[in-house]
């Protein structure tokens, strides 16, 4: 989903069902799970926030395949929690634990580095990667670089041009 979307990973972790559009093939970013101190204990807690600007509140359009896997996630998901019954506790997320609730970023990290591994890929990719990847082919199919800023969430376009502009062969 994160190649098909260009979603940061608070982003994709604060996903909820209700923000998902599967018959119309998009996504709703509304919130974030972030990691902050609690000011009571000194310790970190997971919370959902608004995303930080106005942009990245977006709607971004899904690609089919990205579509077809998240209705093939959405069964599988609904097939665990009918499984598992009353110890599920449903919070809507998208990506959640076997028992429904936030995943630790962490963790979302390790899973990913496990998947890359096993995938064969290069030790230097990372899961932002997979945002620039989004951005770099949305950019090479000649997207307009405002349409790529919407649909990052970049409150500024000089940020979408600043990151992304060398993959313009035109710019050279």
């Amino acid at each position: 989903l994160d190649l098909g979307t260009g979603m940061r990973r608070g982003e994709l972790l604060g996903l909820k069902w209700e923000d998902v559009d599967l018959k119309e093939g998009v996504i709703r970013v509304r919130r974030e799970l972030v990691r902050v101190k609690d000011p009571d204990t000194g310790k970190g807690v997971l919370i959902f926030q608004e995303p930080k600007s106005e942009k990245g509140r977006r709607s971004i359009p899904l690609p089919e395949w990205a579509l077809m896997a998240l209705k093939a996630h959405r069964k599988r998901q609904l097939e665990e929690r009918l499984a598992l019954g009353e110890a599920y506790q449903d919070n809507g997320l998208v990506f959640a634990t076997e028992l429904g609730t936030p995943i630790e970023p962490r963790n979302f990290n390790r899973k990913f580095y496990e998947l890359r591994e096993k995938a064969g890929l290069p030790d230097n990719i990372n899961l932002h990667a997979l945002r620039h990847t989004y951005a770099t082919r949305l950019l090479e199919m000649n997207e307009h670089p405002k349409v790529v800023q919407e649909l990052l969430g970049h409150s500024q376009i000089s940020v979408t041009l600043d990151t992304y502009s060398h993959v313009l062969p035109e710019l050279k």
